[in-house]
C-alpha cells in the first residue's frame, strides 16, 4: 500500500529518465504492451518509419547477375512439374 500512494513520483522518475535519455537520433518509444497485435503493429510501423527515413535503396542486380536467377528460376519451376 505504501509502495502505491508513491505511483506519481515513479510515474514522474520515468518521464523525465525518458526526456532525459531520448535524443532525435536515438528516440524512446512508449508502446502499449496490453495488447500484442497493436503492440506488434506499432513496433513493425516503427521500424519502417526509421527506415524510411534513412532513404536506402535495395542494389541493383547486374545484367549477368538477372540472367542467372532467370535461370535459376525456370529450373526451380521445372523441377515443381
Amino acid at each position: 500500500m505504501d509502495e502505491r500512494e508513491r505511483w506519481d513520483d515513479y510515474i514522474d522518475a520515468y518521464e523525465q529518465a525518458l526526456r532525459a535519455t531520448s535524443r532525435p537520433w536515438a528516440p524512446w518509444y512508449v508502446v502499449p504492451a496490453d495488447d500484442k497485435h497493436y503492440l506488434r503493429w506499432q513496433v513493425a510501423k516503427l521500424v519502417n518509419e526509421a527506415f524510411d527515413e534513412l532513404g536506402l535503396e535495395a542494389p541493383r542486380a547486374k545484367q549477368e547477375q538477372e540472367a542467372e536467377l532467370e535461370k535459376a528460376k525456370r529450373r526451380l519451376l521445372a523441377q515443381r512439374d
